[in-house]
């Protein structure tokens, strides 16, 4: 997992920070960058998952988004999940990424998509039992809120409906503080 900012980068994030072209090519020689594909480049710290998810295309979605949050899954199966902009993606040598395209704006490398899409992600591709369980990890971590909550209940299905409900009747210290109010079962 990577947690520094800018682990990828495009051509045209490097420019607005001053890097030219002739920088790349200085910072491709000695290995301050690597070139992921045409246009895309990543810093030494950028992790395995994140690099398999920009060459493929898109970034990191689903199990792998939510791991790489540093939140629960249940196993650590190594295939990358990536979100992708379009329906056009690039096959890279020994892929076996898992595609998603679903609503929400994706785009290439470290932009990865909000926690609520994460989740739902990972509803639809992996089910309720691993949905359960990272949703619990985001109320603990704090990395999901009421807002999040409602727009779940909005988005998602009546198994997942039960999930959020049953995740805060585990979680009393968030189920009663004044920022979950309004994310109760009756909220739609």
């Amino acid at each position: 997992m990577c947690d520094a900012p800018l682990a990828v980068m495009t051509v045209a994030e490097l420019r607005a920070r001053g890097f030219g072209y002739p920088w790349v090519r200085t910072a491709l020689h000695w290995g301050a960058i690597t070139r992921v594909r045409r246009g895309l480049y990543a810093r030494p710290w950028a992790c395995r998952d994140l690099l398999l998810a920009t060459a493929h295309g898109g970034t990191l979605a689903c199990v792998s988004a939510a791991r790489h949050l540093g939140l629960w899954v249940l196993d650590d199966a190594t295939e990358v999940h990536v979100w992708l902009p379009s329906r056009h993606c690039y096959k890279h040598d020994g892929c076996e990424c898992i595609e998603h395209w679903d609503d929400g704006r994706s785009g290439v490398g470290t932009m990865a998509p909000p926690v609520r899409q994460i989740l739902r992600q990972i509803l639809h591709c992996r089910g309720v039992e691993e949905f359960f369980v990272v949703l619990e990890s985001a109320l603990r971590q704090r990395r999901a809120d009421a807002a999040d909550l409602r727009w779940l209940r909005r988005h998602t299905n009546a198994a997942a409906r039960e999930a959020i409900d049953l995740a805060r009747q585990r979680m009393p210290t968030a189920a009663s503080s004044p920022s979950f109010a309004g994310a109760s079962a009756t909220s739609a």
